[in-house]
């Protein structure tokens, strides 16, 4: 899950025209993160894109 969450924020680095480590402390402190880590979700299953979609959803229902 540690390597899906780096992959996931290297798609939000590229999307958000950030660094990789700006990507990364966002992507961590938010929900769709928590999800990640969290078996019962089973998101381990999607890949970086798939996640990155995901947060940025939730980035646009918490406006």
């Amino acid at each position: 899950m540690q390597l899906l969450a780096a992959m996931t924020s290297e798609e939000i680095a590229k999307r958000k025209n950030i660094s990789k480590i700006e990507a990364f402390d966002i992507f961590m402190q938010s929900e769709t993160a928590e999800m990640l880590f969290n078996d019962e979700f089973v998101l381990w299953w999607n890949g970086p894109v798939y996640l990155a979609e995901m947060y940025e959803k939730e980035m646009i229902s918490k406006k």
